[in-house]
């Protein structure tokens, strides 16, 4: 499976957001890694998770743009949030 596939239903709401959201995957994985990082390449948050296909995330973290690794036994993808 492709990660095109494995993430097509990759969904975080609401964004912009207040630095409270939820990732919504399209199915439940064994492991998965998330970080959260700045524009910068600081990491501002980070976890890890078995069994599930939705995160909630809330960040007290400064308003501006981050970006959000998620990484699974399938593979890796990274999104853009923007905290407001």
């Amino acid at each position: 499976m492709t990660m095109s596939n494995v993430f097509a239903y990759y969904h975080k709401n609401p964004n912009p957001n207040s630095g409270s959201f939820n990732i919504y995957l399209n199915k439940q994985y064994k492991t998965l890694k998330t970080e959260v990082t700045d524009v910068l390449g600081k990491i501002v948050y980070t976890s890890k998770e078995k069994e599930t296909n939705t995160l909630s995330l809330n960040l007290n973290i400064p308003k501006g743009l981050y970006f959000v690794s998620i990484t699974t036994e399938e593979g890796r993808i990274n999104k853009k949030v923007v905290v407001e």
